[in-house]
């Protein structure tokens, strides 16, 4: 089990539009649009963010909290529009 601790919350809320500030992502310069941050059976005990891409063509992806808040940014909603 998690210390308390460990638990941070998350930065972004459902709804929020993001993209990658790093080349090395596949959707670079491309919008996602946080569905939920939650835990997902399978995955582990840690809570993890799942982002749909509304402009890429692909379906809820889900992925670490560290990877997402580390590695985007908040982008105006105008983009997942």
């Amino acid at each position: 089990m998690l210390a308390l601790q460990q638990i941070s919350p998350p930065i972004y809320r459902k709804g929020t539009c993001i993209t990658p500030v790093s080349i090395d992502y596949s959707w670079y310069r491309k919008p996602a649009r946080v569905v939920a941050f939650s835990n997902i059976e399978g995955f582990g005990e840690e809570r993890r963010y799942i982002l749909s891409f509304p402009k890429h063509g692909t379906s809820s992806v889900i992925f670490s909290q560290k990877e997402i808040e580390t590695h985007t940014k908040r982008v105006d909603d105008s983009y997942c529009n």
